[in-house]
C-alpha cells in the first residue's frame, strides 16, 4: 500500500494505481493486497464522494428503489427511506440494499440486465432511482422504452480532486503501471492528468470504458469478464502476473 515501505523492486515490476474515490479504493486495495501480497499498490483518488441532504420526495408514490451503486444505497439509508423492493445492478450493491428491507433483485450484470429484471417483475407504481451526479447510462430513458417508469434523484456527488504530483510521475515514467478503471468518468479524469503512455496497462470494467483508449498508444487494454469488482480483481491479478 502507499503508506507502507516497499522492498527494492526490479524496474520492470508493475505498479498498480487505484484512482477510485477513497472508500471504494480502500476496499479494492485490501482485496488486491490479499490476492497479490508482493504487488505494489498505490492509491491516488481522482474523485471524492459527498452525500446530499434528503430532497422533498413523495416516497409513498414509489413501489420500489433502483440502485446502481452501494453509494446510492448509503444515501437511501441516510435519508431513512422506508422498506421497499430494491432493484440492483450487481451483487455488491444488492448485498448493501438488503439492509433497507424488502425483496432485493440482483441483475448481476449491466444496466440493461437491470431493466430486463424490472420489466419482468410486477411492482406497483414507478421506481425511485437514487444515483450520483455522474452516470454512465440514462437508465430513465432506457427503462421508459420498455414501459418501466423510473424517477431519478441525486443522492451523492462525485467531485474531481487535484491529482497528487506523485501520480503524474508514475504515469509518465518508464515502469509499467496497471490502471483499473471502473467507469468512463474515471478514464476521462485519468486522461485529464496525463496523456496516454506506452507504459499504461488499462483494466477496463466494460467495452465502453475500453473504447476511450482506442488508438491511444497505451501498452494494453484488458476488459473485465463481467462489470463487477471480483472480475476486475481477477483481471488485475492476471495482468500483474504477466509481468512477474
Amino acid at each position: 500500500m502507499t503508506d507502507n515501505p516497499m522492498p527494492q523492486r526490479d524496474a520492470r515490476d508493475p505498479v498498480i494505481i487505484l484512482t477510485r474515490p477513497k472508500d471504494g479504493s480502500d476496499e479494492f486495495a485490501l482485496d488486491l493486497g490479499r490476492a497479490l501480497p508482493d504487488a505494489q499498490i498505490v492509491q491516488h483518488p481522482l474523485q471524492q464522494m459527498s452525500f446530499r441532504e434528503r430532497p422533498s420526495i413523495d416516497v409513498a408514490r414509489y413501489g420500489s428503489y433502483v440502485f446502481t451503486s452501494a453509494q446510492g444505497v448509503d444515501a437511501a439509508l441516510r435519508w431513512n427511506l422506508p422498506a421497499k423492493p430494491c432493484f440492483c445492478v450487481g451483487s455488491k450493491t444488492a448485498a448493501a440494499a438488503g439492509v433497507i428491507g424488502g425483496k432485493v433483485h440482483d441483475a448481476k450484470g449491466t444496466a440493461q440486465d437491470l431493466i430486463h429484471i424490472m420489466a419482468s417483475e410486477t411492482v406497483q407504481g414507478p421506481a425511485l432511482y437514487i444515483s450520483g451526479t455522474h452516470i454512465s447510462v440514462d437508465l430513465v430513458s432506457s427503462a421508459a422504452g420498455v414501459g418501466v417508469e423510473i424517477d431519478r434523484v441525486i443522492g451523492y456527488e462525485q467531485s474531481a480532486v487535484d491529482p497528487d504530483p506523485a501520480l503524474r510521475t508514475l504515469l509518465s515514467g518508464g515502469n509499467p503501471v496497471i490502471l483499473p478503471l471502473f467507469s468512463a468518468r474515471s478514464a476521462r479524469l485519468l486522461l485529464s492528468v496525463e496523456q496516454p503512455r506506452p507504459n499504461w496497462h488499462i483494466i477496463a470494467i466494460s467495452q465502453k470504458v475500453a473504447a476511450i483508449f482506442d488508438n491511444s498508444g497505451v501498452k494494453m487494454v484488458d476488459v473485465a469478464s463481467c462489470p463487477d469488482g471480483p472480475s476486475m480483481k481477477s483481471a488485475v491479478c492476471h495482468a500483474w502476473n504477466t509481468y512477474i
